[in-house]
């Protein structure tokens, strides 16, 4: 199976299948199947607490993050160098992916996304780009090829979709 991933402005459509906010993992499962492998990462949390859940699809390139009080996936991340991210996927995303209708591919540089995209980036942090709008935001993730200033630009590692209010059930 290929993922077609379309970004806009209010969504995130994953081979025709709409996502406007956070939403239960079953839903995702329908579409793409069962994660590979699912994880709660990071230190063992407080008595009555749990950590969110980390849900791997390795094939694919892509995590859906779970929230831990509304089991809701509040984001996902599809990752074009793996090895650069917390948490790592087996394989780079492969599918199709545009955001606000420019195409995005492993080894991009995000000027060069940046030339064909009409909506505005921020900078954030020295390491990513973001945008925010009414339901979801949006975080390119970037790096220098071997920390070299004069590469030529900026690569893009991942793209992070957040889901706003994910974390407060409905």
């Amino acid at each position: 199976m290929t993922l077609i991933s379309e970004i806009t402005r209010d969504a995130v459509v994953i081979n025709g299948s709409r996502f406007t906010r956070g939403e239960p993992l079953e839903l995702y499962k329908r579409i793409i199947g069962a994660p590979s492998r699912s994880e709660m990462p990071g230190s063992p949390p407080p008595f009555g607490h749990r950590n969110n859940v980390v849900h791997f699809y390795d094939d694919f390139g892509l995590l859906l993050r779970e929230h831990h009080s509304t089991c809701l996936i509040q984001g996902m991340e599809f990752l074009f160098e793996p090895t650069r991210w917390h948490f790592t996927t087996t394989s780079q995303y492969s599918g199709e992916l545009s955001v606000f209708g420019v195409q995005v591919r492993s080894g991009m540089a995000f000027a060069e996304f940046a030339d064909c995209c009409e909506m505005p980036f921020k900078p954030h942090l020295g390491h990513a780009w973001f945008w925010d709008g009414e339901r979801i935001s949006i975080q390119f993730e970037i790096y220098r090829p071997n920390g070299n200033e004069a590469s030529g630009g900026d690569l893009i590692s991942a793209l992070c979709i957040g889901f706003r209010g994910a974390h407060r059930a409905e």
